[in-house]
């Protein structure tokens, strides 16, 4: 950045806004980020002629920016350390401006609700065993827990419990492995768009 640029007020208090916005940041990503910017202001500068803090502009709000950042942030670390609850906060957020990330966050909180029903199935059958069960009957299929017996045939029996574990861990794992592609689709996403 040349000299005349770094003794812009403007740019001086954008920066140190930024800076301030992106403290929760580690020191050598949050350099690594201001670098990256002056380094933008100073290439808008030298292309268009204008004073620095006109480039400002076309980055817009510091705190926006930052926010921006802190969110590819958090979402590489959830990658990262595979943090299936923040993964899945992350993709049902952006869901609402990628159609992919609604997809994929919805069908992994479906997947991780159904394996805590299978769960309640393998709880509950010892507790309540008359209420708990898989029935087939005239007009009736029910996999559930009930308040109260239905009319039909039972057919699992105890049964239940080692298929539901095993539909709980199924469906559980393969919620986990959404909400992991899920974040690198959405990552490998966010850095295509900072490239632009």
């Amino acid at each position: 950045m040349t000299e005349l640029a770094l003794t812009n007020d403007k740019v001086k208090a954008y920066i140190a806004t930024l800076s301030r916005a992106l403290t929760s940041v580690p020191s050598e990503e949050r350099s690594a980020i201001l670098a990256e910017i002056k380094s933008h202001i100073e290439d808008r500068s030298a292309q268009t002629g204008a004073p620095a803090d006109e480039a400002l502009e076309s980055l817009g709000d510091p705190l926006e920016l930052a926010a921006a950042y802190l969110d590819q942030a958090r979402l590489e670390q959830a990658v990262v350390h595979s943090t299936h609850s923040i993964l899945l906060v992350t993709i049902l957020e952006r869901a609402g401006r990628s159609l992919a990330a609604a997809a994929l966050g919805f069908a992994a909180l479906f997947l991780f609700l159904l394996s805590i029903g299978f769960a309640a199935v393998v709880v509950a059958k010892p507790i309540l065993p008359e209420q708990t069960g898989f029935w087939v009957g005239p007009h009736m299929f029910a996999f559930a827990i009930l308040d109260k017996s239905p009319v039909g045939h039972e057919l699992l029996g105890y049964w239940i419990m080692p298929i539901s574990l095993l539909c709980a861990v199924g469906s559980f794992l393969a919620a986990r492995a959404l909400t992991r592609l899920g974040g690198r689709v959405l990552l490998r996403k966010t850095r295509m768009l900072s490239r632009i």
